[in-house]
């Protein structure tokens, strides 16, 4: 039957990307549309999914923004690939940002048949830049122009012996 044709195509696609599964970086493996086709356990572990239950769900579904453009232009340029910061939500309900890069793969025929999402999470940098400026911009609130009133005047012209 087609559904039995589409598990074993998949089912060869995943045996086709276990080396790039097997890697230490973060990978989703999506077909066109954005159906999951595998991932492997470093990216599972960080959205607190099994293998399986990602396998069983589509990107739309782990990201709230419109990573579509993305998609469309990894499927679509030359070279196959797009780089997006996106947000994807946990199992838990809370949201993860991840730096990803869309690769787009074809068969032998020129067809694209998979996209490999290669994702770095960056929920944590993003965050402590966020407190550092949400920091200085609240001390220059609060210290204004009487931060610099104790400093000493620095001369406005040199005397000619240190010039």
């Amino acid at each position: 039957s087609r559904s039995e044709r589409s598990l074993n195509e998949q089912r060869h696609l995943l045996d086709e990307y276990k080396h790039v599964l097997e890697l230490g970086a973060s990978i989703l493996v999506v077909d066109p549309g954005g159906r999951i086709l595998g991932a492997n356990l470093r990216l599972a572990g960080m959205l607190g999914y099994e293998i399986k239950d990602l396998c069983e769900q589509s990107l739309s579904e782990l990201v709230p923004d419109d990573y579509s453009t993305c998609l469309r232009q990894a499927t679509q340029s030359i070279d196959g690939h797009c780089s997006q910061v996106i947000p994807f939500i946990h199992q838990n309900g809370t949201e993860r940002t991840f730096s990803v890069t869309f690769m787009s793969v074809r068969d032998p025929r020129g067809q694209i048949n998979s996209i490999i999402l290669s994702c770095q999470d960056v929920t944590e940098p993003l965050r402590l830049t966020h407190d550092i400026v949400e920091t200085q911009r609240e001390l220059l609130l609060v210290l204004g122009e009487s931060m610099f009133t104790g400093l000493p005047k620095l001369p406005t012209c040199w005397p000619s012996d240190m010039a």
